[in-house]
């Protein structure tokens, strides 16, 4: 089965070189910033190479991730079904959608998407304040948001080692064939989630929910 990378990256990203996969040597990878993905080299994709030519810099180093620190699949006993984390609600945090619907990106009216705006008086130019200088704006599409059903509130995994991950990216990795997690190895604050799957593997940030509340 082969993984859908779209899911992992967004071709709206401020971030022009994450905007779409990248191949290093045998490797392909994907990343929103809080989701990656790394899978055998798929053709057509663009070398981190070709993307620092183009853009200037070039595409994060995901051995960070997807190096020593990521667990070993030796031992089976060691990894979990991604399907029997427990979801649960945040008490005062809302879904990132647009209250119950999806939403799209379009270039900002007042900057034209250049993020920029031109003072008329002096000719200086300032942050646009209506997109904050992303040159985009959302808006909704009126389609039902899926990873909130509609509700607008927000939910997370808890996973068995009390690691906590917002559901929408938890959504994600659970989806892929034969996912099963862990948390990374190293000395990390808050661990990543490791994910293995077959025909690739893939590392979920998780949230630092000491200062959040949420409905046990």
């Amino acid at each position: 089965m082969e993984i859908d990378l779209s899911k992992f990256y967004d071709e709206n990203d401020p971030r022009k070189v994450i905007r779409g996969p990248w191949t290093v040597g045998d490797l392909t990878f994907a990343t929103t910033g809080r989701v990656a993905i790394e899978v055998p080299r798929v053709d057509g994709v663009h070398t981190a190479d070709e993307i620092r030519a183009r853009e200037g810099i070039g595409p994060p180093d995901m051995s960070i991730f997807f190096g020593d620190t990521f667990p070993s699949v030796d031992d089976p006993s060691l990894w979990r079904a991604a399907s029997s984390a427990t979801i649960k609600q945040f008490a005062d945090r809302a879904c990132g959608c647009n209250e119950g619907k999806t939403y799209e990106y379009e270039d900002c009216e007042c900057c034209d998407g250049d993020g920029f705006v031109e003072c008329e008086t002096c000719g200086v130019e300032y942050t646009c304040h209506r997109c904050n200088g992303d040159g985009q704006r959302r808006v909704s599409t009126g389609k039902t948001c899926q990873t909130c059903g509609g509700t607008g509130k927000a939910y997370f995994a808890r996973l068995y080692t009390d690691v906590k991950v917002d559901k929408q990216y938890w959504d994600i990795v659970a989806d892929l064939p034969g996912a099963k997690y862990r948390t990374a190895l190293g000395y990390w604050d808050i661990a990543p989630v490791c994910v293995v799957c077959n025909g690739g593997r893939a590392v979920v940030m998780p949230l630092d929910l000491s200062k959040i509340e949420y409905e046990e």
